[in-house]
């Protein structure tokens, strides 16, 4: 059976390359991706500088990146999904290893035991290579087991509205990983030694049963055999117990049918308006705006997208101020209108089938402009205020806040009035997935996001310059510039959604046609 599933797996694998060029992409820069981390992780363990600290770090980023990366996608390779095959008369010993067999199989197996194999460079006897390939063996066989059983035993969880909530922070956090491995992996063999690291962080290390496996490298290098063979022994038998929790929610979840939403009902009227949108204009626009900041944070996929840019803009943000404090950088936080001005460049995309309703209705199309923009505009504008506070409180600068505040207003402005066009030229359905909550555009799609971030960043030149200039040469007109910036954002935007309104009511209906999913983008 574990053949039989390991040739089901090679064959799903290589049909994927006649899918479609969506998955052949897909797959394209995942195998870079992977030659990236393997080239990086063998730098880094070869290093003389960072040898003994190096082993235990990667195999737990390893570790923990096998539990944690697979939630992103609720765990759902589908070809290892045993769902599939619970109509067929298997034994659970049997599906069970045919699933291992299977899922030692791909390009993150591959890159995984290629990575680790890095860390037999600095063996120099016999006795200590067999002990380290053996101790690489296993931290496979730990990531495979550990990924597996977790996934597996959350997957009712994972499949639930509250699950896939919680899963949005995971999400985020995970999504933030390789921007430190950038900053952070290259400097590793040059500035991490064995004593570079603090004694506490260093014994934690060895916490996880992959520390464990790291910890019987070192020993096997040092000539401690047997204590080497202890902490590989200890080691198996977690996999052991991995395995037996994998087969326990495996049994559990091919044999317990899932529970279905619970069903509640409200009494009296849900005001719309209520709690922090009391502040929001008692309009059509006004409610278009409500509904966009609920849908925000009810939403996996905006939620997802919201927690992200704020990890993404925040960190670099801080790092910077702390290198170069000077009190200009607070007007850094205007990006962050930049950021959520680009994402609303599929503004009738999260809609989805229901946009049906705005054209039955037959109202303006401005009204769902200026509605979504508006929600737009909020959410950028409180992530500014919240990160010009915060930087303010790093490195000073309080004075240029407002400053901060106006011109992020203008930058709102700018991708917003762009982004309105591109939600009408080139739309795209986002489907609600079960199982990835990163369903989205193809390539041509993607290619126009791109074109429509050089364009507001070519829009936004003559605000940067100024801005610039003013710092340098002109701070008495500062304050002029920050108004100015404000005036010429929103100058844009009402020629952006004057020009996209005017198309949009003549292709509504193509518009709710992509965005249903019944046309391709």
């Amino acid at each position: 059976m574990a053949r039989h599933l390991v040739d089901l797996k090679i064959a799903l694998l290589r049909n994927a390359l006649r899918s479609g060029p969506r998955r052949v992409v897909s797959l394209v820069v995942g195998v870079v991706a992977w030659a990236w981390i393997v080239l990086t992780s063998i730098s880094v363990f070869l290093a003389p500088a960072s040898r003994g600290a190096a082993v235990p770090l990667l195999f737990d980023a390893f570790f923990v990146g096998w539990l944690l990366v697979p939630l992103m996608g609720l765990g759902s390779d589908e070809t290892l999904d045993p769902s599939r095959l619970a109509l067929f008369p298997l034994s659970r010993r049997s599906l069970m290893g045919g699933l291992v067999c299977a899922s030692l199989v791909g390009v993150a197996p591959a890159g995984t035991l290629l990575a680790l194999v890095g860390s037999l460079g600095a063996t120099h006897t016999l006795a200590a290579f067999g002990l380290s390939g053996l101790a690489v063996a296993l931290e496979l066989l730990l990531c495979v087991a550990g990924s597996r059983a977790v996934t597996t035993a959350l997957s009712g969880v994972l499949r639930s509205r509250r699950g896939r909530d919680l899963l949005v922070f995971v999400i985020a956090i995970v999504a933030v990983l390789p921007l430190l491995a950038t900053q952070i992996l290259p400097h590793l063999s040059v500035s991490l030694g064995p004593h570079g690291l603090s004694v506490g962080a260093t014994r934690s290390l060895f916490w996880l049963p992959s520390g464990w496996l790291a910890r019987a490298i070192l020993d096997a290098r040092g000539g401690k055999t047997v204590p080497a063979l202890g902490l590989l022994a200890a080691t198996a038998g977690v996999i052991v117990a991995l395995l037996a929790l994998w087969a326990w929610a495996l049994q559990r979840t091919l044999t317990t049918a899932e529970a279905g939403a619970s069903k509640k009902t409200s009494r009296g009227r849900a005001d719309l308006f209520a709690g922090p949108f009391a502040l929001l204009p008692r309009t059509r626009v006004g409610a278009v705006a409500a509904k966009e900041l609920r849908y925000t944070w009810r939403d996996p996929r905006r939620r997802a997208a919201l927690v992200t840019v704020i990890f993404i803009i925040g960190l670099p943000a801080v790092a910077f101020a702390h290198r170069q404090p000077s009190p200009h950088l607070v007007l850094l936080s205007a990006g962050a209108a930049l950021v959520f001005g680009l994402q609303a460049l599929n503004q009738f995309g999260s809609d989805s089938a229901a946009y049906w309703l705005n054209v039955a209705s037959g109202r303006d199309p401005a009204v769902d402009f200026r509605g979504k923009n508006l929600a737009s505009a909020v959410l950028g504008l409180i992530v500014v205020t919240a990160g010009a506070a915060l930087l303010a409180l790093i490195i000073g600068g309080w004075a240029y806040i407002p400053a901060a505040i106006l011109i992020g207003a203008g930058v709102a402005g700018v991708a917003l009035g762009v982004a309105n066009q591109v939600s009408v030229l080139a739309p795209f359905p986002l489907p609600d997935a079960a199982t990835n909550l990163w369903a989205g555009p193809g390539c041509l799609t993607a290619l126009s996001g791109l074109l429509a971030m050089a364009v507001v960043l070519a829009l936004l030149v003559p605000v940067a310059s100024a801005v610039v200039f003013s710092l340098n040469s002109w701070p008495a007109g500062f304050p002029l510039v920050c108004v100015a910036s404000t005036v010429y954002g929103l100058a844009l935007w009402r020629l952006g959604l004057a020009m996209a309104t005017r198309r949009l009511r003549a292709r509504e209906l193509d518009v709710l046609e992509i965005v249903s999913g019944l046309r391709g983008a």
